[in-house]
Order: structure tokens, then sequence, then C-alpha cells
């Protein structure tokens, strides 16, 4: 590039005392040497004096100097409050929800008897096949007593001359639930199915519902899906009973507990108290 040419680009940057002094120097210099870069020169100085000697076209008052200063703080504080808000919005949504979760988790029916009330449905619906078909209760008892972990005496109570068998034992199949094994037993009562689950992982335990004390025993009573089921645990074995809700009170039971003394126990257990 010629000095000319270097020099032409370094004018904009000495009017505005942006060299440094050595290169101020050498452009001086160059201006005395240099009639057109001198005319260049006082140009664009011209054009910036005129620029730099101007003045606003009138004068701001301190009065709207302050209000400007206030309508600024004004709004940031504004942003500060929505955000605060958001937040707290936020806040409260996330606490609702864990309201919602902590009422639903603490009043949905356990996982063991909404496991069973699925499967009664399936079951009643032709979708869940029987490994076994047997009215025989030894035969069922052997069977399941070779594929679980424990073993169930399945009861077979006499009925009294001229009376009939108020349910009757169709069959089994082999379950898993809370991984282990569990037993699934069907009966059938006027013409609809009966489930009964057995299992003996700690999952199955009963809780919730609506309770009634036996004994020893403290039965907890569902309402899912349209069924009626009740949970018991005895000797750590954890039992579900699935039935429609039409079936009075627990008069289902008395598949396991048909004996006449038993009977009489069973007859009017209803809830008593929500636990």
């Amino acid at each position: 590039m010629s000095p000319c040419g270097e020099s032409k680009e370094r004018i904009h940057l000495y009017v505005d005392n942006e060299l440094t002094p050595p290169e101020a120097l050498e452009f001086e210099r160059h201006l005395v040497e240099c009639a057109a870069c001198r005319a260049e020169y006082q140009r664009v100085r011209a054009v910036a004096d005129v620029i730099r000697g101007a003045h606003p076209v009138y004068d701001v008052p301190e009065e709207a100097a302050g209000r400007a200063r206030a309508l600024i703080e004004r709004t940031e504080q504004a942003q500060q409050w929505r955000w605060l808000a958001v937040a707290a919005s936020v806040t409260l949504v996330v606490a609702l929800g864990a309201l919602g979760a902590w009422g639903f988790w603490h009043s949905r029916t356990p996982d063991f008897p909404a496991f069973a009330a699925d499967i009664h449905l399936r079951y009643a619906r032709s979708a869940l096949p029987l490994d076994i078909v047997s009215a025989d209760p030894d035969v069922l008892s052997e069977w399941l007593h070779t594929r679980l972990p424990f073993h169930v005496d399945l009861p077979d109570y006499p009925v009294l001359p001229g009376e009939e068998k108020p349910y009757r034992l169709v069959g089994a199949r082999l379950l898993q639930f809370g991984g282990g094994d569990a037993g699934y037993l069907v009966y059938e009562m006027g013409g609809k199915p009966i489930s009964l689950l057995i299992a003996s992982t700690p999952e199955a335990a009963s809780t919730g519902g609506e309770t009634y004390r036996s004994g020893r025993l403290v039965f907890h009573f569902y309402q899912h899906k349209g069924l009626e089921i009740i949970s018991w645990t005895d000797h750590d074995l954890h039992y579900c009973l699935v039935t429609e809700v039409a079936t009075a009170g627990a008069g289902s039971c008395v598949i396991c507990h048909g004996g006449a003394g038993e009977r009489q126990m069973f007859e009017n257990l209803t809830p008593q108290r929500r636990q």
C-alpha cells in the first residue's frame, strides 16, 4: 500500500486521537509533505468539529430525568415481583401435585388386592386359562404343594343330608407376584367365579381398606373395579378373595370356612372402621 493510502486510512484515527504518539508524529510529517492527504484531513476535521460542536435541540429538565429513573426502578421491581409470582406459582403447583400424589398413593387399592382383582377379571373374561381343572381339593392341594414354596390344604367341608354345597371348586393356576410364586384358585358360587390368591412374599401383606378383626385375624375390605375384595394374613401367608359386589357380606368365605362353628363367625363379617 502507498504511503498516501496508509495515511488516508489513519486520518480518522488521528482526528479521534486513536494513534500512538509515534504514529501521530509520522502522520503529521506526511501531512506537511502531501497536499492531497492534507486536504482530506481538513475535510474530515471540519465534519468532526461540526459534530462535536453541535448541542442537543433542548435541555432535559432534572425532574424529567428523575421521573425516568423512577420509571426504570418501578419496571425492575415489577419484573422481580413477576418472577417471584412465577416462582410461587411453580412451588404451589409442585406442592399440590405432591399432595395429589400423596392422596393417590394413600387412597388407592394396595398392589396385591389390585393384582387379584385384575386376575379375577381376566379369568371371568376367559382370558386366563387354568393350569389344572379339578373339583377335588386333595388333587389341587397336592398340585400346589409341588409348585409353591409353602403348603396349602384346601378344605372340603361336608354338607348335611339334603343340603347342597353352596360353591364348587373349579381349578388352579400358578402366578407370580412380588418376585415370588403365588397360587390362584377358582371357585364358583351362584354361577359366578370367586378368586382366591395365596402368596408368601412380604409385598402381599394386607394394608388399608375397611377392617374387621376376628380373634387374631384382621380382614381388609376393598372396592375395586366393581369387585369386592377381602384380604388377610395368617401364619405368614397372605390371602386375597375376590368376588362381585353383589355377594352379600363375606358370604364367599364359606369356600374355606364352611364348618358349622366357622360359619357363625363369618356370617356377620362386615367392615367396622377405616384403618
